[in-house]
């Protein structure tokens, strides 16, 4: 059912890709219909880096060896519904010892510093591939320096989206606006 309707709404209502995604996997992956949910749930208690299914999908994705888009097209080979459902709990133990050295070793306890989640997948994959997945006591400081180097990296990525699609606005328009997001700090002037 899931598949004709796919295919007749390609040119009709438009649905988010992650909707589509998690579909398809509860069609040919039951339980993940309630597991994804409630690690969602328990991910979330105690921090505030509002993991989402669709985080987790495109981990899960990445340390699966799917890529991180979200291809449709990956779920219909039982081969890869298989390797995720197999790589669904070391990869919810890589998020959660991800969220823990990022907050412990990083100082950071929001995925609104990041400019968003997407920042924290690598981070997820090469926990995920790391013994007990975790953070090797000798590795902190490389973990830390690479976190904040991705982070400056797509913090200032989106500053520069950002002041780009501002030509032609003076300096005065963004002094009234640097209270706010990206151009507090002074750096986008039109």
């Amino acid at each position: 059912m899931l598949e004709i309707f796919v295919r007749v709404n390609r040119e009709g209502t438009p649905l988010s890709r992650s909707d589509l995604i998690f579909s398809m996997l509860k069609l040919n992956w039951r339980e993940s219909a309630e597991s994804l949910p409630e690690f969602v749930r328990l991910i979330n208690e105690g921090n505030a880096f509002d993991i989402d299914t669709d985080f987790v999908i495109r981990c899960l994705f990445a340390v699966s060896g799917l890529g991180t888009k979200f291809e449709l097209d990956q779920l219909r080979r039982k081969e890869n519904v298989e390797r995720l459902r197999t790589n669904f709990a070391p990869c919810c133990d890589a998020i959660r010892s991800m969220v823990d050295s990022v907050s412990r070793d990083c100082w950071c306890s929001s995925s609104s510093l990041l400019g968003g989640q997407a920042t924290l997948v690598p981070f997820v994959y090469y926990l995920f591939h790391a013994p007990k997945h975790e953070v090797p006591t000798g590795q902190i400081e490389s973990f830390r320096k690479a976190f904040f180097a991705l982070r400056a990296a797509f913090l200032s990525a989106m500053r520069i989206a950002d002041c780009g699609s501002s030509s032609g606005r003076s300096f005065a328009h963004w002094r009234k606006r640097r209270t706010t997001g990206f151009h507090s700090t002074g750096l986008c002037f039109g």
